[in-house]
């Protein structure tokens, strides 16, 4: 398989409850309807609320096909996106190896059609899983709000991953603002701070 024709984006946050979920599935969704293959990797294992925002029962999740040794994630299609998730509510291991996050994803990825675009929905923080996910994207997005723990969590974020990885294209999406304008003035705040002290390039996607 070539790494060439997939496209892996890493959707993330310094704190959890900015909205980062809710992103990760809206931008899967949005992918999708412009006709991109998609694959939606719920890696969030503590709590694997993706399948919750998309609607999808027990039933329907207990006849999702587990297609992996550790029993870890199930593989379902819902109009046309390909999702795979963990059951809402049943929590995960933590402090996997780097090496099984990519094997995980990999046993997803080799069986969907190319070119294919992979959206992972990561643990909020710097721990050991999340960073772990980080490192296989090809890109990352982070999740922020205007909440003084989410700004600097955000920032501890940001330099953990330019640590780790000074190649890698963050992009920001700021969630929960009372406006476009003020989205906008809050990324440029975070990115003052970023460039002073990270030196690192972000772009703003929106809010």
């Amino acid at each position: 398989m070539s790494r060439s024709a997939i496209a892996t984006i890493a959707v993330a946050s310094g704190k959890g409850g900015v909205g980062k979920t809710y992103v990760s599935v809206c931008l899967a969704r949005a992918l999708n309807a412009l006709g991109a293959s998609t694959l939606l990797y719920d890696g969030d294992l503590g709590l694997a609320n993706c399948a919750v925002l998309l609607g999808l029962d027990e039933p329907d999740f207990e006849a999702a096909e587990l297609c992996n040794a550790a029993g870890l994630h199930a593989m379902r299609h819902t109009d046309g996106l390909h999702l795979a998730l963990r059951r809402p509510g049943t929590p995960g291991p933590t402090g996997l190896a780097p090496v099984f996050h990519a094997a995980q994803l990999a046993a997803f990825q080799c069986r969907l059609p190319l070119p294919l675009i992979t959206v992972i929905d990561t643990p909020a923080g710097i721990a050991v899983d999340t960073m772990a996910l980080l490192d296989i994207a090809d890109r990352l997005l982070i999740v922020l709000n205007d909440e003084a723990c989410a700004f600097l969590d955000a920032y501890a974020l940001v330099k953990t991953c330019c640590e780790r990885r000074r190649d890698v294209p963050i992009d920001v999406v700021t969630n929960r603002v009372a406006s476009n304008d003020a989205g906008h003035r809050l990324y440029l705040r975070f990115a003052q701070v970023v460039d002073r002290f990270l030196g690192a390039d972000m772009a703003h996607l929106g809010s």
